[in-house]
This record gives structure tokens, C-alpha cells and sequence, in this order.
């Protein structure tokens, strides 16, 4: 095996792990919700995830780099290590918005899961986005990048989803004024897990630059839709 290829295997399977971290903490943060009480040990082994998440994207940066200086690779190869780059840097802020939400359900826990009876279940949010990762994961470990596609398919039923939060959050409040605290701090679970959703779709763009060359950031919805046709070519 050439030297690059070992490089680019340790790469893979350092993001393999990373993005298996990730998809823990994101299932702590729906497993806090479901509880009847407040569980330490779940929260500390999400703040333990959250540190080992961070070192992934340090030492897949500089795997990276050390790897495109001493090799210097080309076409798909060079493609592959960029887009690791990208996805560690996305994956790394989806750690990031998991702890967030898991200190907002630690401030709040009793009152936040009283609440959340009354909401479009936060914990349904939370399911939606693990299967939007989930889909990530079998895009990225298989190689297909047709997975990236439907990703830039599924962020408006989350947004959906917090929206209608916020409508009933509102009616809420005007109710009872002393809701207001806990309402804000529900807002703040809906909005991580949009924005988890949003970083999951930038994951599948991800996926198709690696795969396809193509580069679907900033592009316009009838640019990605004609991209979308070599999912039936």
C-alpha cells in the first residue's frame, strides 16, 4: 500500500469515528429528554464526547494538511481530503449544538419536559434529525452520494417542525406570562436541532463534492435541482 493510500485510510477511519461520536451525543441529548429524571451519567458522557469530538477535528486537520504536503495528491483524491476537511470542521459544530442543548435540558429539565406535552414533541424533532444523520452515515460509509441529494430534500420539515413551536410557544405564553422563561429555553432545543439539521445538509453537500465534483454551497434551488438529474442518469 503507497504511503498516501495508508494517509487517506487513517483519515477515513478517524471520521468514521468522529462522526460515530457525534451521533452518540445526539442521541444523549433525545435519551435526557425521554427520562424522568435528570441523568448525570448521560450528561457526563456527553461532556467526555464532546472533547473527544474536538480532538478528531484537530487531528484530522493536520492529517490533512501533513497529508497534501507530502503527497501531494490529485483529482479525487485531493477532492476526498478537502471534503474530510469540510466535514470534520460541520461534524465538529454538530458536537457543539449537542452540548448546547444538553446544558439547555440540565437548566430546565423538569419544567422544559411539562412543557414540551403542550409543543410539537421536541423529542420528534430530535428523531427526524438523527434520521437525517443517520443517512449522512450511509451516504458517507458507502460512498453514495445520491444520499447528499435527498439531505437538501428533508431541512424543511424541521423547520416546519419549530415554527409550529413557536406558534404554540406564543399562544402559550399569552396564557401565562411565567411561561415565558421556559418557552424562550424550548425555543433554544428547537432551534439546535434546526441548526444540526442545517450542518446535516451541508454534510450531503459535502458528500456530492467528494463524490461528484460538485460544489452545491451557495448555490440557487433550480442550480441543485439540475444537479439533482444525475441521480437518474
Amino acid at each position: 500500500m503507497r504511503n498516501l493510500d495508508k494517509n487517506m485510510d487513517l483519515l477515513n477511519k478517524m471520521m468514521i469515528e468522529m462522526i460515530k461520536s457525534v451521533e452518540r451525543s445526539l442521541e444523549i441529548t433525545m435519551e435526557l429528554l425521554e427520562k424522568d429524571t435528570f441523568n448525570k451519567g448521560l450528561y457526563g458522557e456527553g461532556k467526555y464526547l464532546e472533547e473527544e469530538i474536538n480532538d478528531y477535528e484537530l487531528k484530522i486537520g493536520e492529517k490533512a494538511v501533513e497529508t497534501i504536503a507530502m503527497y501531494q495528491p490529485t483529482a479525487f483524491d485531493l477532492r476526498y481530503i478537502i471534503g474530510l476537511i469540510r466535514m470534520s470542521i460541520t461534524v465538529e459544530r454538530i458536537g457543539d449544538l449537542c452540548i448546547n442543548t444538553l446544558k439547555t435540558i440540565k437548566r430546565e429539565f423538569k419544567d422544559a419536559k411539562n412543557l414540551e406535552k403542550e409543543l410539537v414533541s421536541i423529542t420528534e424533532m430530535g428523531e427526524k434529525v438523527m434520521e437525517m444523520y443517520k443517512i449522512f452515515i450511509t451516504g458517507y460509509i458507502e460512498g453514495e452520494y445520491k444520499k447528499g441529494y435527498i439531505l437538501l430534500g428533508l431541512d424543511d420539515e424541521i423547520d416546519r417542525m419549530k415554527y409550529e413551536n413557536i406558534k404554540k410557544i406564543k399562544e402559550k405564553i399569552k396564557e401565562n406570562v411565567e411561561c415565558l422563561e421556559l418557552g424562550i429555553e424550548n425555543l433554544l432545543i428547537s432551534k439546535n436541532y434546526e441548526r444540526i439539521a442545517d450542518n446535516i445538509t451541508n454534510l450531503g453537500e459535502s458528500l456530492v463534492y467528494i463524490y461528484r465534483g460538485k460544489d452545491l454551497r451557495h448555490k440557487s434551488f433550480e442550480e441543485i435541482e439540475k444537479y439533482e438529474k444525475d441521480i437518474d442518469s
